[in-house]
C-alpha cells in the first residue's frame, strides 16, 4: 500500500494536515470545521456548481470553491472571514430568487439544508420584488418520486446520482439556463430500483417521496437505528416512527463497509407490512375443519401436551423444525437448543443451497470476500449469480469498483443490468457454470499458472479433463479469456448465488470454486476470494446457529437428522408426527423442491409462528402471531459474515409476541431453567459457546457490526490447504464449452428471466 503524504495548512487560524489531493472542505470536514454544500457529494466526484461552500484563500484573487480546490502545502483559508460571509450571502440571494415560501407545507421543512443555510448564511429581508416563477406541484416523475420545480436549486446532485453511481437513465436536465429544471428522457418515466435516493440527498425540498407526503413533520419523527430485512446485504437502515407508534418511512443509515450509504426501493419502501392489516393479531387453534382465536395461555398448553404425548407415543425422533431466514441469530440459536436440548431431535433445518463435498467446518473459512473488499478486487467473477434482481446494493458496489480499474467476469445467464460492464461473459446456462469452472480450471493448470495445486492427483485430472475438453469442440475463447484476466490479476472476488449448487450440473459447484481460488492464489486472501451470495438477510445466521441436520451452532459436530426435504416427504407422506415452523412457509416449496402431495397435512401437530397467514399456516394445529423486526432487538448476520444489531422501534402489534419470547415461555414450560430473557443476553451465550462468534458482544457491535472473527483473522498464508480440496476432481469431458450461438443465447435470455 503506497505511503499516505501529508500536506500543511491553515484553516480558520487553525493548524491542520491535510491527506495530498483532498479539496478543502474534505479536509476542514476532517478537522471538526464546517463548511456548507449543496452540488458537492462525498460519495460522488466534486462539480462546483452551487458556490455555497465558497471561501477566502490567501494570495488568490476571489473566493473559491471549498468542495473543488485541492489544498496545498502552506495554504490560509478563512470560512468565516467578511470575503466569504459575503459571498456566501450573495449565493443564497440568488437561490432564494425563484424559490417559493411553502416551507410550513414542505416535507423537507424542518430537515431542510436551504432551509437551515438560509438562517445562518442569508439575509433578514429579500431585495427581490419581482414575482416568483411559478410550475405546476408535484410532478409524477415515476411510481416513487414527485418533483416540485420551484424548489430546485439545481444542485445536480439527482442527475450525477444517475450517472456516476447507477451508471444508467435516471433523471436529466431539461432546458438551458434560467429555463433549466429537472426531468426525465422525454416519454419515459424515471424507473430505477435505486430511485428512492435522489429524494435523500437533495438538499431541499424539490424531489420527494409520494409515499412519505404529508405523513409527518421531522420533530414528530423518532429515528431507530436498524438494518433491512429485504436482502441479505443487510443495508443500515433508520426506522422513522411517528409519535413512537406508526412506522413512516426507512431513510438510509450509511455504513460505507456494507451499503456505502444507498439504499434499494424495495429497502427503503418495502415497509407496509408492518402495521398492515393482515398481521395476525392472536393465537389461533385447530378446532374441526376451522382456526379460531385463542389465548396465548391455551395454546401454550395444547402445544406442550401434544408434543409431550407425540413424543411418548412415537418418540423425539418423530419430531422436526423448521426455521425461516429472516429470523435473529437469538431466536434461530433458540430455536435449535429448544429442539436438539430439550426434545431431543436433530431434525433442523431451513431453505438454503448446498455445499457439495466441502466439510461443514470448511463452509465460513473459505468465504472471505466482503462487500466492501469489491472495491479492492481489480477482477471481479459472477458465477451463477444476479445480484441486481436479489442484492441490488452489491450491483453498485461492483459498478463503484468498475470505475476504479476493476473488471467483471460473467459465467451464467444473462444479466441486463451489469452485462455491457462485463469484459468477458460465458453464456452458459445455470447447469453448465460447475463445468465452465472446471474448464477454467483445466486450462489454468495446463497452462502451469495454477499456483496452489499440489496434489499430484489432482493435476492429473485436470489435465485428462483438458484433454477431453480439447478434442471435443475445443475451449472456447471466452474461458480463453477468462484465464487469461485471472493470470493477470492480483486481487479477485468471485460471488456465486447460493441456489446455484442446488441446481444440476453443479452438485460440486462450491469446492471447484475454491480450487480455483488456491489455484489463482485467493484463497483466504482477506476481503476477496469466494463470497456466497445468500437470499434472505439472515440465511448465514441459520448456518451459524446450526439450523441444520448436518452440523449445530458454529458448525459444530452432531449426530445427523432428517433434512428440509425428508421432513417434507414425499407421495404425501413423511416420518414426522410433529412439526414446529419458525417463519417459514415451508408448503410453499414443495413443488421446487419436486415433492408430490402435502405431507404436511398428516402430521399430528403443526406448529407455526408467523406474521402472516401463510400456505402452511392455515393447515397448522396452532398458529402463533410474532412480531416484526421493527418491533424486537437481535442481531443478523449478513451475506459476507457481518453480524449487525437492530433494536425495536416500535411495541410488539398487540396481540403478539417476539418469536424469542416464545421460543423461552416453551422451553419453560417444557421444563428448562430459563434465566436469559433478552437479547443482549442470548447473544452473550452464543459468543460464549460458538467458536465462530467468539470475542464478539452486544458492546462491540457499535453501529456498523463486526465480521465474524474467523472472517476478519483469515489470512492466505496461514492458510492450510485440507485434503478434501486436493483430492482429484470428476472429469467433465461431456459438457463442452462452445461460442454460444443465437439459440443458445434466446434460451439463456430466458433462464435469466427465470432467475430473476
Amino acid at each position: 500500500m503506497a505511503e499516505v503524504e501529508y500536506v500543511n495548512l491553515s484553516i480558520n487560524g487553525q493548524a491542520i494536515q491535510g491527506r495530498k489531493g483532498q479539496t478543502i472542505w474534505q479536509a476542514a470536514k476532517d478537522a471538526g470545521i464546517f463548511i456548507p454544500i449543496y452540488c458537492y457529494h462525498p460519495k460522488m466526484p466534486p462539480l462546483g456548481a452551487c458556490r455555497i461552500c465558497l471561501v477566502e484563500v490567501e494570495k488568490t484573487p476571489k473566493p473559491q470553491a471549498a468542495c473543488t480546490t485541492a489544498i496545498a502545502e502552506g495554504m490560509v483559508v478563512r470560512t468565516e472571514s467578511i470575503i466569504a460571509e459575503k459571498a456566501r450571502g450573495g449565493v443564497m440571494e440568488f437561490l432564494l430568487i425563484n424559490h417559493p415560501l411553502d416551507c410550513p407545507i414542505c416535507d423537507k421543512g424542518g430537515e431542510c439544508d436551504l432551509q437551515n443555510y438560509a438562517v445562518d448564511f442569508g439575509q433578514s429581508t429579500g431585495r427581490f420584488q419581482e414575482e416568483k416563477r411559478h410550475l405546476g406541484k408535484a410532478l409524477e416523475l415515476g411510481p416513487t418520486i414527485a418533483l416540485d420545480r420551484e424548489r430546485c436549486i439545481m444542485c445536480q446532485r439527482c442527475v450525477r446520482f444517475g450517472s456516476e453511481i447507477v451508471q444508467d437513465e435516471g433523471l436529466i436536465i431539461l432546458e438551458r439556463g434560467a429555463e433549466s429544471e429537472i426531468g426525465t428522457f422525454p416519454g419515459k418515466p424515471y424507473i430505477s430500483q435505486f430511485s428512492g435516493n435522489v429524494t435523500e440527498i437533495c438538499p431541499v425540498g424539490a424531489l420527494t417521496s409520494r409515499t412519505y407526503r404529508f405523513k409527518a413533520r421531522p420533530w414528530e419523527l423518532k429515528h431507530t437505528p436498524s438494518v433491512c430485512t429485504h436482502c441479505s446485504v443487510g443495508c443500515n437502515i433508520e426506522v422513522d416512527t411517528r409519535l413512537g407508534r406508526e412506522v413512516v418511512r426507512f431513510m438510509s443509515r450509511t455504513n460505507d463497509a456494507v451499503d456505502d450509504g444507498w439504499l434499494c426501493d424495495k429497502g427503503r419502501y418495502g415497509y407496509g407490512f408492518i402495521q398492515s392489516e393482515q398481521r395476525l393479531r392472536t393465537p389461533l387453534i385447530r378446532k374441526g375443519a376451522s382456526l379460531v382465536p385463542a389465548t396465548w395461555a391455551e395454546a401454550f398448553d395444547f402445544i406442550i401436551t401434544r408434543l409431550n404425548e407425540i413424543k411418548g407415543q412415537y418418540g423425539s425422533q418423530a419430531i422436526g423444525g423448521i426455521a425461516g431466514t429472516h429470523s435473529t441469530n437469538e431466536e434461530l440459536y433458540l430455536f435449535q437448543k429448544l429442539l436438539r436440548g430439550l426434545v431431543g431431535t436433530n431434525n433442523i433445518d431451513h431453505k438454503h443451497g448446498s455445499f457439495g463435498s466441502v466439510p461443514g467446518a470448511a463452509i465460513p473459512a473459505i468465504h472471505t470476500a466482503t462487500i466492501e473488499g469489491l472495491e479492492t478486487a481489480k477482477l471481479i467473477v459472477l458465477v451463477g449469480a444476479n445480484p441486481s434482481a436479489r442484492q441490488p446494493i452489491v450491483e453498485l458496489r461492483i459498478k463503484k469498483a468498475l470505475k476504479a480499474g476493476a473488471k467483471l467476469a460473467i459465467i451464467g445467464p444473462s444479466i441486463k443490468a451489469l452485462d455491457r460492464f462485463a469484459a468477458v461473459r460465458l453464456p452458459v446456462a445455470l447447469g453448465q457454470v460447475e463445468a465452465a469452472l472446471h474448464a477454467s480450471l483445466a486450462l489454468l493448470s495446463k497452462n502451469g499458472t495454477a499456483k496452489g495445486l499440489q496434489s499430484e492427483a489432482l493435476k492429473n485430472s485436470l489435465n485428462e479433463a483438458y484433454n477431453s475438453y480439447d478434442a471435443g469442440t475445443g475451449l472456447s475463447a471466452e474461458v480463453q479469456t477468462l484465464v487469461g484476466l485471472l493470470e493477470g490479476a492480483e486481487r479477485v472476488t468471485f460471488l456465486y448465488d447460493e441456489l446455484t449448487p442446488d441446481v444440476k450440473g453443479n452438485q460440486d459447484l462450491v469446492a471447484t470454486l475454491a480450487r480455483l481460488a488456491l489455484a489463482t492464489g485467493q484463497l483466504g486472501l482477506p476481503g476477496v476470494g469466494i463470497g456466497r451470495l445468500v437470499e434472505d438477510n439472515n440465511s448465514w445466521g441459520a448456518l451459524d446457529m446450526g439450523i441444520t441436520p448436518a452440523f449445530g451452532p458454529g458448525y459444530s459436530q452432531t449426530t445427523a437428522g432428517l433434512s428440509y426435504a425428508e421432513m417434507l416427504g414425499a407421495n404425501g407422506q413423511t416420518p414426522l408426527k410433529a412439526l414446529l415452523v419458525l417463519g417459514a412457509n415451508p408448503v410453499s416449496h414443495l413443488q421446487e423442491l419436486g415433492l408430490s402431495g402435502d405431507a404436511i397435512t398428516n402430521l399430528e401437530l403443526l406448529v407455526v409462528q408467523e406474521l402472516f397467514m401463510s400456505e402452511t399456516a392455515e393447515r397448522a394445529h396452532v398458529v402463533l402471531p410474532s412480531a416484526s423486526f421493527a418491533e424486537k432487538d437481535g442481531t443478523f448476520t449478513n451475506t459476507e459474515g457481518r453480524v449487525q444489531q437492530i433494536a425495536a422501534a416500535i411495541q410488539p402489534l398487540q396481540g403478539t409476541a417476539p418469536d424469542a419470547a416464545i421460543l423461552l415461555e416453551l422451553a419453560g414450560r417444557l421444563g428448562a431453567d430459563v434465566k436469559t430473557r433478552n437479547s443482549q443476553g442470548l447473544f452473550e451465550e452464543i459468543a460464549r459457546t460458538t467458536q465462530l462468534y467468539k470475542g464478539l458482544s452486544f458492546n462491540n457491535l457499535g453501529q456498523e457490526g463486526m465480521l465474524r472473527p474467523l472472517e476478519r483473522e483469515a489470512q492466505a498464508e496461514n492458510l492450510q490447504i485440507p485434503d478434501w480440496l486436493q483430492n482429484a476432481t470428476r472429469p467433465q469431458p461431456e459438457v463442452l464449452i462452445g461460442t454460444a450461438n443465437a439459440e443458445l443465447e434466446q434460451a439463456l435470455e430466458a433462464s435469466g428471466k427465470a432467475q430473476s
